[in-house]
């Protein structure tokens, strides 16, 4: 009996003696989460390209997704990188708005096709061969066919920046696309256009990092197989992004 009350007694002094400890790190561990939601807070309210770049400077975020759940979530990127590919950027066109540039016959040996000059006096004509007196086409007869679907290239450019990194997209699509007296207009000049597409329904995942995947796709030249492009996405919290791509094409050996 004498023991039993001799643990008791210990008990207790054990218990109160470390009570004000225990009273001190519950205040701290409140101090700390009132610190972090304040954190938080700050880093809510920073500019959208510095989280971007805390986040980027954070470790890799593991992905924990199913082979089938990534295709899913990296196809729409897979389509937009074909419609950059492919030169058509998803554009909607009026193609019986179709017009040609004319410039002054002064001119004509300084243009460059595909470029509007404002400066340069051209105008767009409907028929190549009905121009104003002093006026000539250029020889490419290169082409401006009015798009729908974008009010201007910067629209068309925010679209793309969302999925995958500029140099990925952003010279083709200054180079197909011109703006002219406020409107939006696909170039097409004197050389093939859309004969390269990507195959979507070939993605496959062959590699998974902590932070992203690396997916594979056929490219087709002419709708046959022509090479493989293999594009690298990062995981973030808006969702997978491209970064960069790596080419391989049939008979050439070396990485494009």
């Amino acid at each position: 009996m004498k023991g039993i009350l001799a643990f008791m007694l210990l008990t207790a002094l054990v218990f109160t003696s470390c009570s004000p400890v225990m009273i001190k790190i519950d205040e701290e561990m409140k101090d700390i989460k009132e610190e972090l939601r304040d954190v938080k807070e700050d880093l809510n309210d920073l500019p959208h390209n510095i989280r971007e770049e805390l986040a980027d400077a954070l470790p890799p975020q593991p992905v924990q997704l199913s082979e089938e759940q990534m295709i899913s979530a990296v196809t729409p990127h897979i389509k937009a990188f074909g419609e950059v590919i492919s030169e058509n950027f998803g554009s909607e066109i009026d193609i019986a708005g179709v017009c040609y540039a004319a410039y002054p016959e002064k001119n004509i040996d300084g243009i460059v096709p595909g470029e509007l000059d404002d400066d340069e006096k051209v105008i767009l004509v409907k028929d190549p061969d009905v121009l104003p007196d002093g006026y000539q086409i250029d020889g490419t007869y290169t082409s401006y066919i009015p798009v729908i679907n974008y009010t201007d290239e910067d629209e068309a450019e925010e679209r793309f920046s969302s999925l995958m990194n500029d140099d990925i997209f952003e010279d083709a699509l200054d180079e197909n696309f011109e703006e002219y007296k406020g409107k939006l207009y696909l170039v097409r000049g004197g050389r093939g256009y859309g004969a390269a597409s990507v195959d979507v329904s070939s993605a496959e995942v062959v590699a998974v990092t902590g932070s992203g995947c690396t997916v594979k796709v056929k490219r087709l030249l002419f709708d046959e197989p022509d090479g493989e492009y293999f594009l690298n996405f990062k995981y973030t919290d808006n969702g997978f992004f491209l970064t960069d791509v790596k080419n391989y094409y049939v008979g050439n050996a070396e990485n494009q």
